[in-house]
């Protein structure tokens, strides 16, 4: 059934109040259950009615879209949660969870769990709403799938009186999802923002790479990344799913991806880099290393990207990215293979080089295992991994939080999980925003702020941004 933005609310209501009669339905104590409910429309390739959705909504939110929008998935409220403290190993975690996650999927196969992780095991101040990580199953989920929109909810009743309590409530929050406002006013305007603070601010972070530049010479080091916070004050009410809307069609074919925790904060963005794609034992990964701004014409365009498919300095850093990838499989895989060509990554202020790395893991190998052994890859920390974080956390003064940290969705069958870059953190009327540069033998400090600049550009264009 095709309906326009004028018809949606009332189709997306049906759906909504048959999904509350499934509910109903639900006896306590037989186990999780996964309801669903089509919504009877066409979808849409550009996510504006799960995004319209979540802004209407309230609560703990998630949204995840790969990078081909095959799957775009929307989340409101929480069916089950595994959250990661600051200073325990995401992996360890994730690894004495999937018990519990195997038996919800076993149970559900089409249920799926959403979230992300930090860069480390650092605390910091104003990632305290978010901790080192957390992994959800959406008490409520509007899914695209296969040319579907699915309206779906997830559930375990307890038995007796609990249950049934459990079972009304879970009812009545159903009932009382708010209806996707009118399609025709979203997305919302977004406001002004003005650029207030860098960490570092250009004098440190001259020092910082003389220091890591004389690391690289002294020390056996390759390559070492080193990040900026920037931080925005806004003028107005941010809504980020507007934002992310306007995000995805400046840059097709990323990862968007965000979670607004129940203080009222957002971690979003719209990353191009995978960490790894797997469907069973077979898992796609990429070395994404290497950068040059975009042209302002076609001719310079085309320019930069033939001199960045040439330059040494480049191409040796992507090679380094590909050979710890390929390295860090080949223990829990059967084979491992990578294309020999190097293709263009083309953003909208940026383009980067990239290579293809496939493999087949051998039986058993959990995403645990493979998060421990891929993240993070020489494009985020540098190599060797341990030598290069741990000049990291002496010379960086912010806190990374998610930035750069494996954000994704597992489910019975496999996991697609990207690196949480090109990503903003929303706390009231301060926006932080993120961008990091690999710093290797020939590095200048100049040539390096001015790519973490060219990062940032497309986060700040689609803000009337005042430098």
């Amino acid at each position: 059934m095709n309906v326009n933005a004028h018809q949606f609310p009332s189709v997306f209501t049906m759906a909504r109040d048959l999904l509350v009669e499934k509910i109903i339905d639900i006896e306590p104590g037989t186990g999780w259950h996964r309801l669903e409910q089509q919504v009877d429309c066409l979808v849409s390739n550009n996510c504006i009615e799960q995004l319209a959705w979540l802004a209407a909504g309230r609560g703990v939110r998630t949204f995840w879209a790969n990078r081909k929008s095959s799957l775009i998935s929307a989340g409101q409220g929480v069916a089950l949660s595994i959250r990661i403290g600051d200073t325990v190993p995401p992996s360890q975690v994730l690894r004495e969870s999937e018990p519990l996650m195997r038996e919800v999927l076993a149970a559900c196969p089409n249920a799926r769990f959403y979230g992300g992780m930090a860069f480390s095991e650092q605390a910091g101040d104003h990632w305290s709403g978010f901790g080192g990580g957390q992994i959800l199953l959406p008490r409520f989920e509007l899914l695209s799938y296969q040319g579907q929109l699915i309206l779906a909810c997830n559930l375990q009743l307890p038995l007796g009186s609990q249950g049934v309590a459990l079972k009304k409530q879970i009812a009545i929050e159903a009932q009382t999802l708010a209806v996707i406002e009118d399609l025709n006013r979203f997305p919302k305007t977004l406001p002004v923002a003005t650029v207030t603070g860098n960490i570092p601010v250009w004098a440190t972070w001259e020092a910082q790479v003389d220091t890591v530049l004389e690391a690289l010479e002294k020390r056996n080091l390759a390559k070492v990344v080193l990040s900026r916070e920037q931080t925005l004050s806004i003028d107005g009410e941010l809504c980020p799913w507007s934002m992310l809307m306007r995000w995805q069609a400046m840059t097709p074919e990323t990862y968007r991806f965000a979670l607004w925790n129940n203080h009222n904060e957002c971690f979003f963005g719209a990353s191009p880099e995978s960490l790894y794609h797997r469907h069973k034992q077979n898992l796609d990964s990429e070395a994404l290393a290497g950068t040059a701004p975009r042209g302002r014409t076609p001719v310079q365009d085309r320019k930069l990207a033939a001199n960045l498919l040439a330059d040494d300095k480049n191409r040796r850093e992507n090679s380094l990215v590909m050979r710890a990838i390929t390295d860090a499989l080949s223990e829990c895989s059967e084979s491992v293979e990578f294309t020999a060509d190097t293709n263009l990554v083309k953003l909208r202020s940026v383009q980067h080089l990239r290579k293809k790395v496939r493999a087949y893991l051998k039986p058993d190998t959990t995403d645990a295992e493979l998060i421990e052994r891929l993240h993070p890859t020489p494009a985020m920390g540098g190599a060797p991994k341990a030598e290069a974080l741990s000049l990291i956390q002496r010379l960086e003064t912010h806190q990374r939080g998610w930035y750069s940290g494996p954000f994704g969705m597992i489910e019975k069958d496999g996991a697609d999980i990207s690196v949480a870059i090109r990503c903003a953190l929303l706390q009231g009327q301060s926006l932080r925003l993120y961008s990091g540069v690999g710093l290797v033998p020939g590095s200048h400090a100049d040539e390096e702020w001015a790519e973490l600049d060219s990062k940032l550009k497309t986060v700040q264009s689609l803000l009337n941004v005042k430098l």
